[in-house]
């Protein structure tokens, strides 16, 4: 039903995409490496590529996500950009890096 849906609203081009997504979803990954040049990581590797996008609004999202998912690896990182930002990004990396070091090392 939500397929049927989809095809009768979305333009050509982004069919292509999207609907074999839905055909196909154990094929997903390969279509993403294919299409758009994506590789498979982990949610810590995804947040890095992301906090480098050069787009601000995408960057603190990214932060947040990640203090949200508890990926303390990250910490360090965001740490550096608390101190090495500016505005929002500052903020929210302020935020995230508290959040994620452990109250013991608080």
């Amino acid at each position: 039903m939500a397929v049927d849906y989809l095809d009768s609203v979305l333009d050509r081009d982004l069919k292509n995409v999207v609907l074999p997504i839905f055909d196909h979803p154990e094929r997903m990954l390969e279509r993403g490496r294919t299409t758009f040049g994506v590789e498979a990581t982990d949610a810590a590797g995804a947040i890095r590529v992301l906090i480098h996008s050069n787009e601000t609004w995408m960057t603190a999202c990214a932060i947040a996500a990640a203090a949200e998912l508890k990926l303390r690896e990250l910490a360090g990182e965001f740490a550096e950009l608390a101190q090495h930002s500016a505005g929002d990004i500052k903020l929210v990396a302020r935020a995230a890096a508290v959040g994620l070091i452990p109250a013991r090392d608080r």
